[in-house]
């Protein structure tokens, strides 16, 4: 048995989201705009936004967690990230986010 928490929004009035696909190396990835890097939606704010960002794929026997930092109204930076005591050779993962 497990606990699942959703969120429903009906039409959100300005938000946007996208997808990347990152190395599960600790890496960051600077710079991923809401303008080049999003899906749709529209993607102009006046102060940072709020972020929800999900691991959409599972590409590994480990488990990786996202890290975000450095969220402005332009875009953010993120990485994803094995355990301390995993190998830190995780496949590729494809993350989606989305904010508003």
């Amino acid at each position: 048995f497990e606990k699942v928490g959703i969120m429903i929004m009906d039409n959100p009035s300005n938000g946007c989201y996208g997808k990347i696909s990152l190395d599960a190396d600790g890496t960051w990835k600077d710079n991923v705009s809401f303008i080049n890097d999003n899906l749709g939606g529209d993607c102009t704010f006046d102060t940072a936004p709020k972020l929800f960002a999900e691991i959409n794929s599972e590409n590994g026997a480990q488990t990786v967690q996202i890290d975000i930092r450095n969220l402005t109204k332009d875009g953010f930076e993120l990485r994803l990230e094995e355990e301390k005591f995993y190998d830190k050779l995780h496949r590729s993962e494809e993350l989606v986010w989305y904010t508003f």
